[in-house]
């Protein structure tokens, strides 16, 4: 399973528009520029940074227009969009292999969890939970276990008997070895030392799994389909979260097996739509990039990331009928998850 969470290092940030720095520039008529140019994987990027940049798909940045700032004091420099600056914020970050800017790129701590969540998104997610009073979230990609018990502990605030049942295909031992990687970056976490723990290794994880409040399972979710029925049906409002399988087929097939669960006024979330555009811009950008591993596949034939699966899920008729991108949750403009919050109408 693919998984976005992982601290990535390397080369490098510029600004934004069409990406400047190419790998090879487009006066290049070397055979190895050519021969990189006409790629499958630099075409894919290059297209979809153009359809990003022209808010053209569904997972694109918000505000592409609405709201421009330049530098008053410099008539000569350039405007910049809220979506830019949403663009930017995410590649200081360091995805996809780039060098990060900033030392936040690991996610936020709560309560001694290293969550692994954006502070943005998580006030967000904290935000629905409480307006919807979900007390059932679904969560595809355990990992850590920050995510479950932030989840959880939100809804206790105010349902004590609420619960997370959260899947995972990776055993909680190698599970661990990859957290273990992710906790020996927090040494420059924001404000020095970070002394939180991975989910799984807080007193958290354990207090919360037994008293049934988090429900871990191995495997997909669709080998524990007669489980998620038995919850949801004691369940008065339902919420999906998917941070599985980072790519379009793998998100799509997840969608058609739990949106059904999803209760009407809820949302079902498509985390980290963020990447195919994260991987654009590392393709046509760095020699040294995550996606020539890992993603290399998934960005080629037709297939992307998640941002993909949201493109071709709101096309579809049965979307259309039943549920709505749900955008003014991205009202700070800045999200991992661009055109991921679904709204169930129906």
């Amino acid at each position: 399973m693919l998984s976005a969470r992982h601290h990535v290092r390397q080369p490098h940030l510029h600004t934004l528009s069409l990406p400047p720095r190419l790998v090879y520039p487009d006066s290049d008529g070397s055979a190895e520029a050519l021969a990189w140019r006409n790629s499958s994987l630099v075409l894919w990027a290059r297209d979809h940074w153009e359809r990003e940049v022209a808010g053209e798909y569904a997972a694109a940045y918000q505000h592409r227009n609405k709201v421009r700032w330049k530098d008053p004091l410099n008539p000569d420099s350039a405007l910049i969009s809220v979506a830019d600056i949403a663009r930017l914020f995410e590649l200081s970050l360091g995805p996809m292999g780039l060098r990060p800017l900033v030392s936040a790129a690991v996610g936020v701590d709560w309560f001694g969890v290293d969550t692994q969540m954006s502070v943005i998104d998580s006030q967000s997610l904290h935000s629905i939970m409480w307006r919807k009073k979900v007390d059932l979230v679904i969560e595809i990609g355990t990992m850590c276990g920050g995510s479950a018990i932030f989840y959880a502990k939100t809804m206790m605030d105010y349902n004590p008997a609420a619960r997370v049942v959260t899947f995972d295909v990776r055993n909680e031992g190698d599970r661990m070895n990859l957290c273990k990687s992710f906790s020996s970056k927090r040494h420059d976490a924001p404000g020095g030392e970070s002394l939180a723990l991975p989910g799984l290794k807080h007193p958290f994880w354990r207090n919360l799994t037994t008293s049934g409040n988090i429900i871990p399972l191995m495997g997909p979710a669709s080998h524990h389909l007669a489980r998620l029925d038995e919850l949801s049906a004691s369940s008065k409002t339902v919420m999906v979260i998917d941070d599985g399988d980072h790519v379009t087929r793998a998100v799509l097939e997840t969608w058609e097996v739990l949106h059904k669960y999803t209760s009407v006024g809820s949302y079902y979330l498509v985390q980290d739509t963020r990447l195919d555009t994260d991987c654009a811009y590392a393709i046509l950008t760095s020699r040294a990039h995550w996606c020539s591993g890992e993603w290399k596949n998934a960005f080629t034939d037709g297939e992307g990331g998640p941002g993909l699966a949201i493109d071709k899920l709101v096309q579809r008729k049965e979307f259309k009928q039943g549920w709505v991108q749900d955008r003014s949750i991205e009202a700070w403009g800045v999200t991992q998850h661009p055109g991921g919050y679904l709204l169930r109408r129906a």
